[in-house]
């Protein structure tokens, strides 16, 4: 209807602006990610998340961390098929990235979720790359931030925890949410 077409929709999804996210402080000035709950929270992860690996770490690698929604492809988009989903030119990143790089896939979803669209996207058996193994939501932890009360983020110190050759020096990951790297800020780059 055209005479509508001037209003304001008034059922839109509230938009979180998380580019301010990452440098809080917060109890007595300890950044979130020096804080022992947190890294309590971190420890309980390393010693009962388990993993199954998909390949092996390879010495020397660094380590790229790769989030999937919005990242490796478009859930919302309306396209029918995950290669009309995938971010172009993926599997040649994935194959450029993998010479420097073991690759791990870390979702905020289940498991089941990671290898059915890891499978749609021919992520799981390329043979031009190999993934290290993936990591669902169960390996995050909530943390409580004063502007953003209760949020789940995505620690890398669950991964260095479980492989010491791993660490905050050769670690780095993309993911379009900021706010899961607020135990790692440093290491994160919001794509």
């Amino acid at each position: 209807d055209i005479a509508g077409v001037d209003l304001s929709p008034q059922d839109i999804p509230q938009v979180v602006n998380d580019f301010d996210i990452g440098d809080e402080v917060e109890m007595g000035n300890i950044p979130i990610q020096n804080r022992e709950e947190f890294l309590a929270k971190v420890d309980k992860r390393v010693k009962e998340y388990k993993i199954k690996m998909l390949s092996e770490p390879r010495s020397g690698k660094k380590l790229l961390v790769l989030d999937i929604d919005y990242t490796l492809f478009d859930h919302r988009s309306t396209a029918e098929c995950a290669a009309q989903l995938m971010r172009p030119y993926l599997h040649e990143f994935l194959t450029t990235a993998y010479e420097d790089y073991d690759i791990v896939i870390w979702s905020a979803t289940g498991m089941k979720w990671i290898e059915v669209k890891m499978r749609e996207l021919g992520v799981e058996k390329n043979t031009n790359y190999k993934i290290l193994f993936y990591l669902d939501s169960s390996a995050m932890i909530s943390v409580h931030t004063q502007r953003y009360g209760l949020v789940d983020v995505k620690p890398l110190g669950v991964i260095w925890g479980k492989f010491k050759e791993y660490s905050a020096k050769n670690t780095i990951m993309f993911d379009d949410i900021r706010k899961n790297f607020l135990m790692n800020p440093q290491n994160g780059l919001r794509i």
